[in-house]
């Protein structure tokens, strides 16, 4: 029931105090269910329900409440479900993104659980939106060419990030 209000909320179905409702039900059972905060991040975009900034505030707001390296990946996960909505130099440019939080989450899901191929081309790829051309550089040598086709879509995409890295 609480993952069913989640999703329904998400998607519009519950007003915003029954989303809130829904939400701290989520916590309470499965504090660190991830998808329960992007999908109330979702629902809190503008061309939803929200107001400019509330998803971003939304997604401060949680990862503090968590706190520790938990809260920064929630920070971290938030923003790479979000990123989807955008093309990433847009979301960039017209989110309030900070980037070195972001980076701070995946490296404290990676000090934590290991580092994925998955992961590791979701940083690259908001990396590259974000303009870090350092951070794009060392992770190219650990992907290895194995790039995620529902991370970056086309190969081309792939290719075109690491040759502007080597620049």
């Amino acid at each position: 029931m609480v993952l069913r209000d989640a999703e329904h909320s998400s998607r519009g179905g519950l007003g915003r105090r029954e989303g809130r409702r829904a939400l701290r039900g989520s916590r309470a059972k499965q504090p660190l269910y991830y998808h329960f905060y992007s999908a109330r991040a979702r629902y809190l975009l503008p061309r939803w329900h929200g107001e400019d900034g509330d998803w971003e505030r939304f997604a401060d707001a949680s990862a503090t409440r968590i706190g520790g390296k938990q809260g920064s990946i929630v920070y971290a996960h938030i923003f790479w479900e979000m990123s989807r909505l955008f093309r990433v130099n847009e979301f960039f440019a017209e989110n309030h993104v900070s980037w070195p939080r972001i980076r701070q989450g995946y490296q404290d899901r990676e000090a934590l659980y290991g580092s994925t191929v998955r992961h590791l081309n979701e940083l690259c790829l908001l990396a590259g939106g974000a303009a870090d051309r350092r951070t794009i550089r060392q992770l190219f040598p650990r992907i290895a060419g194995r790039w995620d086709e529902d991370v970056w879509q086309e190969k081309n995409s792939f290719d075109d990030f690491e040759r502007w890295a080597g620049q």
